[in-house]
């Protein structure tokens, strides 16, 4: 029985992918003039996001403030493997809908484990926005895009992960929608301003368990 060699670890590709569409959503990069879209869309989604989003607590009180973090966001994508840092922040991307450009909510690869091939996703939908299956479908379609290979204008990641706070009834049901195996429930160890103590559930799918193909309609790469 031969044993099998570790592979590699999961490097960034050399031209990071530019968008990927599903069918009514285009998940691509933020840009410079998205930012008004992008203030508007947390300032209108605060009340709800919160507690579980932590960062919008003090972040986005101001138009600047997107300015910024785009500016930032765009530094992580082409420059995350650069020396100034120690690990790859993430990729963060904006969810619009692709026949009229509107910003309905965010998503994104974060917590990269690059020696076991894994990101975590994260999301949120802009509170106007919800309700419409969005967030599954850009979900689904970011699990997708991650799983293709580099050089099909893919991530290459071999595993996905999705965790969240029990009491987060909205975020968990994203995973169980599109049918993602539940791993784990670490009970009380994730603090909730207003609630206290909550249990994490996580979440995972393997490349091999997730039909690319079928949830696949388009990669775009503009540059």
């Amino acid at each position: 029985m031969t044993t099998p060699a570790q592979p590699a670890l999961w490097t960034p590709p050399a031209t990071p992918p530019e968008r990927f569409l599903t069918k009514r959503l285009t998940l691509r990069w933020y840009e410079p003039d998205d930012a008004s879209m992008l203030f508007e869309s947390v300032n209108a989604s605060r009340a709800d996001m919160l507690p579980w989003l932590p960062w919008c607590k003090d972040d986005y009180h101001k138009p600047a403030d997107a300015t910024f973090n785009i500016e930032w966001f765009r530094r992580w994508r082409d420059g995350g493997h650069d020396p100034e840092f120690k690990s790859i922040p993430g990729y963060v991307l904006g969810i619009f809908l692709t026949s009229t450009n509107q910003l309905v909510g965010g998503i994104g690869l974060a917590r990269l484990f690059r020696a076991s091939h894994t990101p975590e996703i994260g999301y949120w939908i802009d509170s106007r926005h919800t309700r419409k299956g969005y967030c599954a479908e850009a979900t689904r379609g970011l699990i997708s895009w991650a799983f293709t290979p580099q050089s099909q204008g893919g991530w290459g990641f071999r595993r996905i992960h999705i965790f969240a706070s029990s009491a987060n009834t909205a975020s968990c049901a994203v995973p169980k929608s599109i049918g993602l195996h539940q791993f784990m429930r670490a009970r009380q160890d994730r603090w909730t301003d207003g609630l206290g103590f909550t249990d994490t559930l996580g979440w995972d799918v393997l490349l091999n368990e997730w039909d690319v193909q079928g949830q696949k309609i388009g990669i775009k790469n503009d540059r």
